[in-house]
This record gives C-alpha cells, structure tokens and sequence, in this order.
C-alpha cells in the first residue's frame, strides 16, 4: 500500500476491497476454511473478554428490533416507574432478568415495563374472559372458608 499515513491507508483499503469485493470474499472464506480452529478460539476469548458488553449491546438490539424501542426510552421508563414492575411494584434488585417491555400485540404500542411473572400473567388474562377466571377463582375461595 503505497500511504504512510494510517487514515490515508485504511481509505485505500476500503475503496481497493470495495472495488475487489469477490477476490476479497473468497480470499477471506478459504482463510476461514483453513484456520477454523483459530477463528472459533479466538471468539471464545473476544467473548470471554466482552461478555458484558455483548451482553448490553444484545439487549440494545432486541429492544429496538421487537419494539423500535432505544436504551434510552427504557431507560426513561424504567427512571419513571422507579426501577419496579408496574403492577406488583417488586424492584429490579429483587428479581434475577431485567423488567419486561409489556406491549398491546395488535397495536405493538409500548405500555409499561412488568416483572415475568406480571408480563406473563397480563398476557393470558388478555386473550381470556376475566370475569370467567374471577368467578372460578371466588366460587373454590369460597369453598376453602
């Protein structure tokens, strides 16, 4: 490469792969087929490494791919119903996985964030007759007293 400079030099390479998109393609796939073993070790160790920032940058992406929702919002969300379900009002420290976006599935409009067992519960009793399960739930109440 015929640049010094570090920039000039990653700009050549860009432009030089894009130009040479299917050498460059093919180079890089039998390099891959002949040092799988590298490859595979050498992600285990970037895992190891990064684990928690993958972890948030996964997060980040399953925020916004399921409900078009950024770090931020939830993060303005979760500020806003101080750090607890929204029904049971048990706190994030006392549960082991992070607050649940609850979401209406026909509108995919954002309500508010919920504990898995509320998330869960709301997910059923959305879909049934409440008053069905009220009813049940009173007439054996009932017979225990």
């Amino acid at each position: 490469m015929p640049h010094k400079d570090p920039i000039k030099r990653r700009e050549y390479a860009r432009q030089y792969i894009q130009k040479n998109k299917e050498e460059h393609n093919t180079r890089n796939k039998n390099w891959r087929d002949k040092n799988k073993e590298y490859g595979s070790e050498y992600q285990k160790e970037y895992r190891k490494k990064n684990a928690e920032i993958i972890k948030i940058k996964k997060r980040d992406y399953v925020l916004r791919k399921a409900y078009g929702l950024s770090t931020e919002k939830y993060n303005e969300i979760f500020e806003k119903q101080n750090g607890k379900c929204a029904i049971c009002n048990k706190h994030q420290k006392e549960l082991s996985r992070p607050l649940n976006v609850d979401h209406c599935h026909n509108t995919n409009k954002i309500r508010d964030l919920l504990c898995d067992r509320c998330n869960l519960t709301v997910g059923y009793v959305e879909n049934c007759n409440i008053d069905v399960i009220l009813q049940y739930i009173n007439k054996h109440r009932k017979d225990v007293n």
